[in-house]
């Protein structure tokens, strides 16, 4: 069943969730699907996508990537291409046992505080932004 927000939801996805929902499906892989259909709106960073690139080419992915006919470049561009990119938000350290996802944390907020597409498209502006932390799924 499609994903039909009556506001389009905003996705910031850790480098887990993101590799996860372009190798397998579950609930990762729908997240993606739904951007794909427009259903959702994806933010990410340069920092962010630094990061999923240099996770995609780690050797313990070659054989997924294999199975599945991909290339790395292919397949990070393609995501690369479903996102919205934000500079990230300054912000002060938050996440004490792990200070790099403060990385997703940064793309967030600066995601939240940027119009929606919808938003662009009506003229209107976008008033208020909540997202919640979601474990790596």
């Amino acid at each position: 069943m499609p994903i039909v927000p009556s506001r389009a939801v905003r996705l910031v996805l850790d480098t887990n969730t993101a590799l996860s929902g372009l190798l397998w499906q579950g609930t990762p892989g729908k997240l993606i699907d739904a951007a794909k259909r427009q259903e959702v709106e994806l933010f990410s960073s340069t920092p962010l996508l630094a990061e999923l690139l240099g996770v995609m080419t780690r050797y313990k992915f070659a054989d997924a990537l294999a199975a599945r006919g991909l290339q790395v470049q292919t397949l990070f561009e393609g995501y690369a291409a479903l996102v919205q990119l934000v500079v990230p938000a300054q912000i002060n350290p938050t996440i004490a046992r792990d200070p790099a996802d403060d990385a997703v944390l940064a793309c967030a907020h600066a995601g939240c505080h940027r119009g929606s597409s919808a938003d662009r498209q009506s003229g209107g502006g976008f008033a208020a932004c909540q997202f919640a932390l979601v474990p790596a799924l």
